[in-house]
Order: structure tokens, then C-alpha cells, then sequence
């Protein structure tokens, strides 16, 4: 065995961890289908062998915040009129007194100051006249008025389709096993918040994400979100969708209801 993979053409070689996951997802995925479902304009696709699910909308992005004593993710969902909600970013301190760590701007105002932070790599860029994300390096960062919302997180780890390998390797947890939360957008100007269930490292999960069925013929960018035990899912589409609704969160993005 080892003599012919010696013998192996170098870009085959390269090529075969991305092989061998593409069978162990097509070898999942023998035992039980993904379920995808459409709920109030948002598709969903679980899929409970991977533990991951996908949320994918048209729809504007909502940023929620309460530094002291949040509410349950769900009944917090359920105040806002939210359709779907997850926890929005990395925050300082608990949820009894938190606060944002890094960059966050709404509406021209700031609420915490850009962080040198090798976890923190980008700056999330939400355009709400045209409902589109812009990742940007922190270091490249300018606030503008037309950005209605700005979000410092990271690593970056998909772009145009393309698994961003080194900002992954650069980053303090992305080559760990953590639950996982992400936002990202599609080439067909569509936006998607996706979370894991299980503990995932940010190359496959990525991997994972451009292979599943509702991103089928699909480009996508995408940036994690604080996960870990954070990781938190409401939607109005099915309690076996949801995951750690419970959870009181500072920070939570949500898309509302029609």
C-alpha cells in the first residue's frame, strides 16, 4: 500500500482527504437522508449523520443585543417575531454582564473598539439595501454610513467556494473540535446560518458545507461565529430543528417572520 501511494500523481494525493470525506458523507448519508424543509421562505436542510444544520433565506438579517441577563434564546425569538435566531458572535464576560469582544457597529454607532486578535480575523460587513455580506480583514477595516451593520469574528472559512486553509490554520480554534456556528452567503444572493451538533474542525466543516444538498450548484462564503457552547439554533420550523434554544445569549441574529 504504501508503495503505490508513493507512486500516486502529487495533485491525486492532495487531493485524497477530500476523497475519502466525500465517502464517508456519501456512506452516511446511506442510512438516513438529510431532511429539507421549507418554512415561512426559509429552506432547511438537517442533517442528523453529519450533525449539521442549514438555514437559507432572502431575507434581511436582524442583530439583537442584551449585555445584562439576556432572555432564552427562544423566548427572545418569540419577542422579536423571529422565524430563526442563533447566537451572533463572540462576547466578553458572562451572559450576566457581557459585552462584545472586538468590532461591532450598528446604524453608524459603535459598541466595541477593532481587536489585533488572531481569532477575530474579519470584519462582517451587512449591507441591508442589498441584503449582502462583505468579509473584510480587520486590518483592512473602514468604517463607512452605508454599512448598516458591521461584526468582527472569524476565521474566514469558505470564499467563492474555496476552503480558506490558511486563515483556518491561523486562527486559535479552527483546527479543534468544537460545535460550530456559521454565517455565510451564497452566489445566488442568498444568506445562511448554519450550526453543528457535533464537534467539528473548520476544514471539514467546510468540506462538509459544499457538499450538502441545499447548496447544491452553489458558491458560498462563510465565516465562523463563536460556537462551542454558545451554539444555539431557534426556529419557528420544527422543534427537531432546533438546538440549545434555551440558552441565554447577548448576542443573537435572527431573520423575522413574514
Amino acid at each position: 500500500m504504501k508503495a503505490s501511494l508513493r507512486s500516486l500523481p502529487a495533485p491525486l494525493k492532495a487531493a485524497l482527504p477530500a476523497i475519502i470525506l466525500l465517502a464517508a458523507l456519501s456512506w452516511l448519508r446511506r442510512d438516513s437522508p438529510p431532511t429539507i424543509v421549507n418554512r415561512d421562505g426559509i429552506g432547511y436542510e438537517r442533517d442528523t449523520n453529519l450533525g449539521i444544520t442549514v438555514a437559507l433565506f432572502h431575507r434581511p438579517l436582524e442583530l439583537c443585543t442584551a449585555w445584562n441577563n439576556p432572555p432564552a434564546l427562544d423566548d427572545l425569538a418569540a419577542s422579536q417575531k423571529f422565524a430563526i435566531a442563533i447566537n451572533g458572535s463572540y462576547f466578553t464576560g458572562s451572559y450576566l454582564h457581557a459585552g462584545p469582544a472586538g468590532l461591532m457597529r450598528r446604524s453608524g454607532t459603535s459598541e466595541g473598539g477593532l481587536l489585533n486578535d488572531r481569532q477575530l480575523s474579519h470584519v462582517v460587513i451587512y449591507a441591508r439595501q442589498y441584503n449582502r455580506l462583505t468579509f473584510v480583514a480587520a486590518e483592512a477595516y473602514r468604517p463607512d454610513q452605508s454599512q448598516s451593520l458591521a461584526i468582527q469574528s472569524g476565521p474566514l472559512i469558505l470564499m467563492h467556494g474555496s476552503v480558506q486553509r490558511e486563515s483556518i490554520a491561523s486562527s486559535k480554534n479552527g483546527r479543534g473540535g468544537f460545535r460550530r456556528t456559521i454565517l455565510g452567503q451564497t452566489d445566488k444572493s442568498e444568506l445562511f446560518f448554519a450550526i453543528t451538533t457535533k464537534s467539528y474542525n473548520l476544514v471539514d466543516l467546510a468540506d462538509a458545507l459544499n457538499h450538502m444538498e441545499i447548496f447544491r450548484g452553489r458558491q458560498l462564503d462563510a465565516i465562523n461565529l463563536d460556537g462551542g457552547p454558545s451554539t444555539a439554533l431557534f426556529t419557528n420550523a420544527g422543534q427537531n430543528l432546533c438546538f440549545n434554544e434555551e440558552k441565554r445569549l447577548p448576542i443573537v441574529l435572527g431573520v423575522r417572520s413574514k
